[in-house]
């Protein structure tokens, strides 16, 4: 049997937390962004138990850009999501995590989820080019994305009153001037 015992003692009140230690921004251009993100996650027990048992969990980070407009609303100039698949073998007792193409294993359940909670170079294409020398507002957030369990499972997190199955971080806002010059 795995033992939680860290996030039972930290989550107390049984609802699942995320909240965002840093967001850094490695490297702008009018092409591309590039995100370093690290993150704090506890899962509420219904969540561990679910994962315990074998099913997989989606977490999805969304991520918005907007030019601000003094006398309208924000206009969106840039939206990306990536997803992260989380769940336990019980037969090889280990962890893994699918983050687009690549696939991680751990074997711990705090290994697997730094792959989840910890990335270093999230590199977001433009489908047009920004202006540069431009102010630019971002957002970003991470939602437990019940829309890619299974079927039986969406109907059970829809009707289910739990808050565990609607785990969503507000949106974290922060500024940056979109340049042409890489970062280091």
């Amino acid at each position: 049997m795995l033992s939680f015992s860290w996030m039972t003692v930290a989550n107390a009140n049984n609802e699942s937390q995320a909240r965002f230690k840093e967001i850094q921004i490695q490297s702008v251009n009018p092409q591309s962004i590039a995100l370093k993100l690290d993150m704090e996650l506890l899962l509420s027990s219904e969540l561990q138990v679910a994962l315990n048992k074998g099913m997989p969990l989606f977490f999805t980070l969304d991520f918005k850009v907007y030019k601000p407009n003094s006398y309208w609303f924000d206009t969106l100039k840039l939206e990306a999501s990536q997803t992260s698949e989380l769940w336990y073998n019980m037969l090889l007792r280990e962890w893994k995590v699918k983050q687009e193409q690549h696939e991680y294993k751990a074997f711990s359940f705090d290994e697997a989820l730094r792959y989840i909670t910890h990335i270093d170079n999230w590199t977001i294409e433009t489908k047009e080019q920004m202006p540069t020398q431009q102010d630019y507002i971002g957002k970003i957030r991470l939602r437990l994305d019940t829309s890619l369990l299974a079927r039986p499972f969406q109907i059970t997190a829809i009707h289910n009153s739990s808050s565990a199955w609607s785990f969503s971080t507000s949106w974290k806002k922060f500024d940056f001037l979109l340049s042409d010059k890489k970062f280091n």
